[in-house]
């Protein structure tokens, strides 16, 4: 698969330069030009003829550099099934503000990032982790379903079918579903215990009733997939998660649907807690529209992956309830099918190395069927962002059933431990997993709770 990574860094005068920083015959591939791109100039993300203008000048600016012109013309020409992928590594902040997923033009005119030619992703290489995380089966996802003055009954009801959907086509997996509106909670707890959702492996548990609960979930438990449905906001200039309790719901209903919540996550708890967790593969941040949003939502997939997290997926605006469903229902099918088609039945003979970038093609193309009919909304593919955590193949390792609990305790451990423990200490509490049955070396952490990449 040809892997393109372009770097963009600042230059002089708040000016942006560009290189071809992925492998490259190219004689000019790591020579740095000027990115001719003005964010004032831009076309609007409102008709097909404004966000296709965008996309041209998008491609027009990385084209003034040879190698990257040469890169897209071939990624342009290609034939399905063939797929290439396109990577952007900013180091430049104002670059982060572009929509280069709109990049459009070949010879026969089209959006690479909603087509099956190539998946188009950004780089936030990370700060720590390790691409390689481990793993038990079944897999495990957690949803947190609370918007403050939103209904979550048809998130709900899609992270269902696609969990029930999934188990049927024969993949290992189970959920926990945190919602905090009581008669959804009551009508869900009573499908999972007597119901049509009985024994499909989906638990419905009440919203937890502060951050620091939140906060503990996220960092203590073996789960693969993380998924949040509510409101990305900036408090006091931190930004984070809003997220309502049942009594918040109650109270907004009683004040004429207000849209007050008492949890915020601030995006450092969030990602300090995601980052001691060895075992998330995916997050993502379903945010809705909303009274006090944030409108730059991308910056906090952004800090969740350079903490760690291999594939984080942002909202680059707050989305519309319709359309935030229509993206759960067309990424989790494909996610799933992908996770399915690489775990085959029984303990795996090695690390599984899995590509999740294409789960973002049918969820950007379900946008746009969903939104191109309404005025000034035919942008609105373009607003799922997907953040990659590093340029290296992700890979997955499962731990066998009779030691993993060992085995992630110990890693929980060593991770949790302050950066100047003493390395004789972590050494000890890492030989624990000599005691019987001892542990074989390939499954066991490093000193500093990370599976080691073979």
């Amino acid at each position: 698969m040809r892997d393109t990574i372009v770097s963009i860094i600042g230059g002089g005068n708040n000016d942006m330069i560009v290189c071809l920083e992925s492998q490259s015959n190219h004689p000019y591939a790591l020579e740095f030009r000027s990115l001719d791109l003005d964010a004032a100039a831009m076309p609007p993300l409102d008709t097909e003829t404004n966000v296709t203008a965008y996309g041209a000048a998008v491609h027009k600016a990385l084209s003034d550099h040879p190698a990257i012109r040469a890169e897209l013309t071939d990624m342009f020409g290609q034939q399905v099934p063939q797929r290439a992928a396109l990577r952007f590594l900013m180091k430049a902040p104002d670059a982060e503000r572009f929509r280069w997923e709109a990049i459009h033009g070949g010879t026969e005119p089209r959006f690479l990032a909603m087509s099956e030619l190539c998946t188009v992703s950004r780089l936030a290489p990370a700060r720590i982790g390790s691409t390689l995380k481990a793993f038990t089966r079944p897999l495990r996802m957690f949803a947190f379903l609370s918007a403050a003055g939103i209904k979550a009954d048809r998130e709900m009801k899609t992270i269902c079918h696609q969990i029930v959907e999934s188990k049927q086509n024969g993949l290992e997996i189970e959920c926990t579903v945190f919602v905090a509106e009581q008669a959804l909670l009551d009508e869900y707890r009573h499908k999972t215990a007597v119901g049509p959702l009985h024994n499909t492996g989906i638990t419905i548990e009440q919203m937890p009733s502060t951050a620091t609960q939140v906060a503990n979930l996220l960092r203590d438990a073996p789960v693969q997939f993380v998924h949040f449905f509510c409101h990305g906001i900036d408090r006091l200039g931190i930004q984070g998660l809003s997220i309502a309790t049942t009594s918040d719901h109650e109270a907004n209903e009683a004040n004429g649907n207000a849209e007050s919540s008492s949890i915020f996550l601030s995006v450092t708890a969030l990602s300090e807690a995601l980052a001691l967790n060895s075992s998330v593969w995916v997050t993502v941040f379903n945010s809705c529209s909303g009274a006090e949003v944030l409108h730059q939502l991308f910056s906090m997939a952004l800090t969740v992956a350079r903490k760690g997290c291999p594939y984080t997926v942002g909202m680059a605006e707050p989305i519309d309830t319709a359309a935030a469903t229509t993206f759960t229902q067309a990424f989790y099918g494909e996610l799933f099918r992908i996770v399915g088609s690489k775990l085959t039945p029984g303990p795996a003979a090695g690390p599984v190395m899995f590509d999740f970038a294409p789960a973002v093609i049918p969820a950007r193309r379900i946008i746009h069927d969903h939104c191109c009919a309404m005025p000034g909304s035919f942008g609105r593919w373009l607003l799922p962002v997907l953040y990659e955590a590093s340029h290296k193949p992700f890979l997955a390792l499962q731990l066998p059933a009779d030691v993993a609990s060992r085995v992630l305790a110990i890693a929980r451990t060593l991770r949790r431990m302050e950066e100047n423990t003493p390395e004789e200490v972590r050494d000890q509490i890492a030989a624990l997993l000599d005691n019987p049955p001892s542990v074989p070396p390939h499954f066991r952490p490093n000193r500093f709770g990370e599976f080691a990449t073979p």
